[in-house]
């Protein structure tokens, strides 16, 4: 994968934390991790590659959220828990997303909110919508073919069949399984009393 399709799945992902800013812990974490490689992979975007406007300002957005969801992210996680795993992973102060704890400035010097969208934004976020329902679909439409050969199958095993005559020790039975007084029977015929001899 290229690294513009890789920044795209990454800010679904990015999407999708931030919406429920309110999950789990390890959720919590996991958004920084995912917030880390998005970094990882602007940094590494040369600069005759431009970036997407739309993905760009989704970003933002997005990280704009992120800070204006801080406290109810701060509660999740626990300002003593990020700073252990900010010291852990010795992580730079350039990722300020990990320092939601130190934040003073106020949000709308960080970024300026805006009531109009962009046709831009509209179609990039109708664009992610659309490649997350063809994935669905496309799940959906791989297990019908798996509940169609299933189908197929348990049609051919109830369909009547000659019943096969089984081969044993004690010589042909006709039918399913050998029960014991099947066994029992064919020792008796197997070996016979002397007297019948």
């Amino acid at each position: 994968m290229n690294l513009m399709g890789e920044l795209e799945k990454l800010a679904k992902k990015y999407y999708g934390y931030v919406a429920d800013i309110e999950g789990s812990s390890i959720e919590a974490f996991d958004l920084l991790f995912v917030r880390d490689r998005m970094q990882d992979i602007l940094e590494k975007i040369k600069p005759d590659e431009p970036i997407p406007r739309p993905l760009y300002e989704w970003i933002h957005t997005l990280d704009f959220l992120l800070r204006q969801e801080r406290r109810s992210f701060l509660t999740l996680v626990g300002e003593k828990e990020l700073e252990n795993a900010r010291e852990q992973h010795k992580i730079p102060r350039s990722h300020w997303w990990w320092y939601l704890d130190e934040l003073k400035a106020p949000l709308e010097a960080v970024h300026e909110i805006t009531t109009e969208r962009s046709e831009q934004d509209v179609l990039w976020k109708q664009k992610v919508f659309l490649d997350i329902f063809y994935e669905n679909l496309e799940r959906v439409d791989n297990i019908e073919r798996r509940l169609e050969f299933l189908k197929r199958d348990l049609i051919k095993g109830i369909e009547p069949f000659e019943k096969e005559v089984k081969t044993s020790l004690y010589g042909s039975i006709k039918g399913g399984d050998i029960t014991e007084e099947m066994i029992d029977e064919a020792k008796r015929a197997l070996f016979r009393d002397l007297e019948d001899i």
